[in-house]
């Protein structure tokens, strides 16, 4: 590896992601490189962030330059660069730790002038990349390159991504004139000079942040026509010098015309003519005509996307998310729903526990550990959950006035950080979509009314006398359960366009005497490379966050006293708490990265969840996309997840539980390949239903 690449980073107030893409880079296999960091006129700390991580390291420079845009960016970080070929990143971008070696051998191997990696996007901050690399090489020509560039389908416009021969890139390639789009009208001009290229398919060498900060994300008619010129002068190149690849443009050229007749003033657009002769030109087949038919009736068009009329970016529908957390379990999909929906609404996360100082986005407006811890003991005393925690609320209000939501949609709202009557007033008059992760809203106070030792029945009588206080959120003294069972009946009388979201069938039945309730699943969204291995014993594996009697300890250790050492062997994964006992034969693993998990998980040959109570666990689905099968008990929305991918057993049926381990055969759950489940609970597919849902919400609103 004799020769140099250069990577070229230019950066502007991007001291959130920087340092992440610094690690990702001194990570790499390939240790010839050097970094150009590019700083375009940065009045964060950015640079100085750089600077500190870097100032052992004489293979990373820093160039600054005055607040110029990125065209010109790179282009004094190619001026400055010297390498043999040359890498472009953006700075809150992150490439995998063998990117570099990958695309210079197949460089090398093809002898091409440009290696293209396949990405992927996330949103969330400290990424996990999975180290596993399964790729496969395409190898093209300087036509097919074009083509590629004319469909956008595996090989997109970005510069980033993509390792180039210096010779090609020429400095009067880099359009200046844009504030958006400069990749579209630069990046065929260098496709154009490269004879061949290669793509590396598979696993992702380039991971893409998604960022509402981006220029993107703050698109006005300005950066709007420059996009528009862009797209015209590549479309206008491939038609006169590849005119066979010209048809190819159709998709794309359609994409944008629709989001200009969906979301903006057609008439303030000044190349969008142009874009509508491409159409009516490229339009050949039947299935492009009617696509043309629909795209030239705007009406039909917003009508499609339930629009009324045009609106702006700016202008989307405003969502507010609460939740206890901003992260863990509901946190997490909380998020992935808000960020899901970004395009067509403006969604913001606000939440009462734990403040993260990494999370810029999400509104935290708890109050400090101390006062919390005080507050906290209150309630104890006095048994009023909810009844505390004024200063939060109001706080929470003051947040909501300034944003103004079309919808508040809550998740999680129990674990003593909010004032229930102040805010239940508040949001009463208001739609209201409220997502049910456990049994919260049927109790008093409980999350779960079921635990082994309890099958608790006095929510059915408004929990009038409440036998288990100190099942969960414990009171010392008084108990008040009645009181706050009614206060939550109230707010479902009195809020008239309240929309409640089941996770599963088992909790929608729960609640069928309520007439509004949406069938949602959590969804998530598994990039994971799996790989099934033939163990030498039979594998169980078990995922809790605290191993308790409830999560099924004790039926862990009557299978390990039951089950043959030399043929089964036991791991369990998460912390157990003080005074629970676990069989020595068990392999206790404590809390693990999720990675480490799902790989554990994809290397058994059984997931056991003996689980007690429970309301939707999700790590049943992670089991599902790892091909585990699943033995659980029949608690909650288990049967729902589980299908026809594993077996459910009576809750705390021990000997039911052992014959099924000891009879299992993994020839029958073949069905976990190819099963609908995967579908059914897909991030894709509860974003989908989500958007809906905000859909029917804000039209019932406007028609109230």
């Amino acid at each position: 590896m004799s020769d140099l690449i250069s990577i070229i980073v230019p950066f502007f107030n991007s001291k959130e992601f920087i340092l992440e893409t610094v690690d990702s880079i001194r990570c790499q296999t390939f240790k010839k490189f050097e970094v150009i960091f590019v700083n375009d006129g940065s009045t964060d700390h950015s640079r100085d962030l750089v600077v500190k991580a870097t100032k052992n390291d004489d293979r990373f420079k820093i160039i600054d330059i005055t607040n110029s845009g990125p065209a010109i960016a790179r282009i004094e970080g190619l001026k400055k660069s010297t390498g043999d070929f040359v890498f472009f990143l953006d700075s809150d971008d992150l490439i995998h730790e063998r990117a570099l070696e990958t695309l210079y051998n197949q460089i090398q191997r093809n002898n091409c002038d440009v290696a293209i990696a396949n990405y992927t996007s996330f949103y969330s901050k400290n990424y996990q990349i999975n180290t596993t690399l399964q790729n496969t090489c395409v190898s093209l020509s300087k036509s097919e390159l074009i083509d590629e560039l004319s469909t956008c389908k595996r090989i997109q416009n970005f510069l980033w991504g993509k390792l180039f021969k210096r010779d090609v890139l020429h400095i009067s390639d880099f359009d200046i004139s844009k504030k958006l789009g400069e990749d579209i009208a630069t990046t065929y001009k260098i496709f154009d000079r490269c004879d061949s290229g290669v793509f590396v398919s598979g696993s992702p060498l380039v991971f893409y942040r998604k960022s509402k900060n981006s220029l993107s994300h703050r698109i006005n008619y300005s950066k709007l026509n420059d996009y528009c010129d862009a797209l015209v002068a590549k479309t206008s190149f491939i038609k006169e010098k590849y005119p066979e690849y010209f048809k190819f443009t159709f998709d794309y050229n359609l994409d944008f015309y629709l989001l200009v007749v969906k979301n903006y003033d057609m008439s303030l657009v000044t190349n969008i003519p142009i874009i509508k002769g491409f159409l009516k030109e490229t339009a050949k087949s039947l299935i492009k005509k009617i696509k043309l038919y629909i795209a030239f009736c705007p009406r039909i068009v917003r009508k499609i996307f339930k629009e009324n009329s045009n609106i702006g970016l700016d202008d989307k529908k405003r969502i507010a998310v609460i939740n206890t957390y901003n992260s863990m379990s509901t946190g997490r999909v909380a998020k992935s729903i808000a960020v899901g929906v970004s395009d067509v609404y403006y969604c913001k996360l606000f939440y009462g526990r734990c403040y993260d100082k990494n999370d810029g986005d999400s509104v935290f407006f708890g109050s400090s550990r101390l006062r919390n811890l005080i507050e906290n003991v209150f309630v104890k005393i006095t048994g009023k959950i909810g009844g505390f925690h004024k200063k939060n609320t109001k706080r929470l209000i003051k947040y909501l006035e300034d944003f103004k939501p079309d919808i508040i949609h809550l998740h999680n709202i129990h674990g003593n950080f909010l004032n229930y009557e102040m805010l239940f007033n508040y949001i009463k008059d208001k739609p209201v979509v409220v997502t049910m992760h456990d049994c919260f809203w049927l109790t008093g106070r409980c999350a779960h009314f079921l635990t082994k030792a309890t099958n608790c029945q006095e929510w059915k009588n408004e929990c009038n006398k409440c036998k288990f206080k100190n099942l969960y959120m414990k009171t010392l003294i008084f108990d008040r359960a009645h009181e706050q069972y009614a206060l939550k009946q109230k707010f479902f009388n009195e809020c008239k366009n309240l929309t409640l979201v089941c996770l599963s069938n088992w909790q929608q039945n729960l609640f069928s005497n309520f007439h509004n309730t949406r069938l949602i699943p959590n969804g998530f969204d598994f990039q994971y490379d799996v790989s099934k291995q033939k163990n030498k014993k039979i594998t169980i594996v078990g995922v809790s966050q605290n191993w308790t009697k409830e999560k099924g300890i004790e039926d862990f250790n009557y299978l390990s006293k039951n089950l043959d050492q030399d043929k089964y062997r036991i791991i369990l994964i998460g912390k157990r708490k003080n005074g629970i006992s676990v069989d020595k034969n068990i392999n206790m693993l404590g809390i693990m990265p999720n990675k480490r998990t799902i790989e554990l998980i994809s290397k058994s040959d059984i997931f056991v969840n003996p689980t007690y109570v429970d309301t939707f666990p999700t790590v049943l689905i992670e089991s599902l996309y790892c091909r585990t099968p699943i033995i659980t008990y029949d608690v909650g929305g288990c049967r729902d997840i589980v299908g026809e991918c594993g077996q459910i057993i009576e809750r705390g049926n021990l000997v039911s539980l052992l014959k099924a381990i000891k009879e299992f055969n993994p020839k029958d759950f073949d069905c976990i390949k190819i099963n609908e489940q995967y579908v059914k609970f897909s991030k894709k597919s509860m974003i989908l239903k989500y958007r809906c849902l905000y859909d029917e919400v804000i039209e019932s609103k406007t028609n109230m």
